[in-house]
């Protein structure tokens, strides 16, 4: 179930400009004639009395329904959840040791095994994975849990779309830069697209840049221009354009003062801080990723099992591989098994 969060679009008045502003002329009539003017002063005063107050009831209207409609898509995602059978790791060994043909069969249950077995089975194919540990017990539980656009990649992007050395090749560099920045917004989007849709596992995390000198020598990314970062505030308008590149879907960068990064981050040498900027990223539970992947390509149909150990590769007269033989490592006295596959 697809999940979009858009902004609510800024209230616009129908009526015309003209009944809010007073020609100038008025403003005589008003000097000649005071007492005339006083009921067109507190009509004024009405009149945007009332509208605030409509204003204010529809915004909270609009984030009443939205929040309203968000609640029922919860509540009928749980619902067919709950509704839909997992068959658990037995069901799934009988079913892979029954001589079944399946379309696909993939080795290894991490992030990307796990995340090919449930876009294969979303595509209509009949399809097999096994793992021989648990799932996300190799590096998709090491990883450095962020969901992260790239600011790394864009800011040398920027550096080398600006160094001397690309006047003279303008033309690779600029392409070099636009690639770059093309990747860096698919980053966006995806991260985006994640937050969104997996809020039980994913979050928003605050990264702070310290930043001690109002000079920074020798300059970040050998690039001099921006060792007058700290100086200039090149590096908040920075965090502003990556939060401007996002859709301000993160919340908002902003500068800290040392005495606030003091108790915001406690661990952190504030006695020689200038300032701090903080902006956000996305973060995640890698390990409850790769396993809520795993357990929703079984809830499409796949034959996901993990402690499946592959002792060998099958092969039919043409060389070609038709499958595997596993062995169930969770049970000692488990003999192997042949598992068929086109793929």
């Amino acid at each position: 179930m697809f999940r979009v969060r858009r902004p609510l679009l800024p209230l616009r008045s129908h009526g015309s400009d003209r009944q809010l502003i007073q020609p100038c002329w008025r403003g005589f009539a008003a000097e000649a004639a005071p007492e005339a003017a006083k009921p067109r002063k507190w009509r004024k005063r009405l009149l945007v009395g009332v509208g605030a107050a409509g204003g204010g009831v529809a915004a909270v209207a609009g984030f009443s329904y939205r929040n309203e409609n968000q609640r029922r898509e919860t509540e009928q995602l749980i619902r067919s959840v709950k509704e839909t059978h997992i068959p658990t790791r037995g069901e799934n060994l009988k079913r892979l040791a029954s001589g079944e043909v399946f379309d696909i069969l993939v080795v290894g249950g991490g992030a990307t095994g796990a995340g090919v077995a449930l876009e294969a089975q979303l595509r209509g194919l009949n399809v097999a994975c096994v793992e021989q540990e648990d799932f996300a017990s190799g590096t998709s539980s090491k990883s450095t849990k962020l969901l992260w656009a790239g600011s790394r990649y864009l800011v040398k992007a920027l550096v080398k779309l600006f160094s001397p050395s690309s006047v003279l090749a303008p033309v690779s560099s600029f392409t070099d830069f636009l690639d770059t920045f093309s990747m860096v917004m698919h980053c966006f989007e995806e991260r985006t697209y994640m937050l969104q849709m997996n809020p039980h596992i994913t979050n928003w995390v605050p990264i702070a840049v310290p930043l001690d000198k109002w000079i920074i020598w020798p300059p970040p990314f050998d690039y001099p221009p921006a060792a007058l970062g700290p100086a200039t505030g090149l590096f908040v308008v920075f965090f502003k354009v990556y939060d401007a590149l996002g859709s301000w879907a993160a919340p908002s960068s902003y500068v800290m003062s040392p005495r606030r990064a003091r108790e915001e981050f406690p661990q952190m040498d504030t006695e020689r801080m200038k300032y701090v900027s903080v902006f956000y990223e996305g973060a995640h539970n890698d390990a409850r990723t790769n396993l809520a992947i795993a357990m929703t390509a079984a809830m499409y149909g796949s034959c996901i099992t993990n402690y499946a150990k592959v002792e060998e590769i099958l092969f039919d007269d043409k060389g070609v591989a038709s499958g595997c033989t596993v062995l169930d490592k969770a049970n000692p006295d488990a003999k192997p098994f042949s598992v068929k596959a086109k793929k």
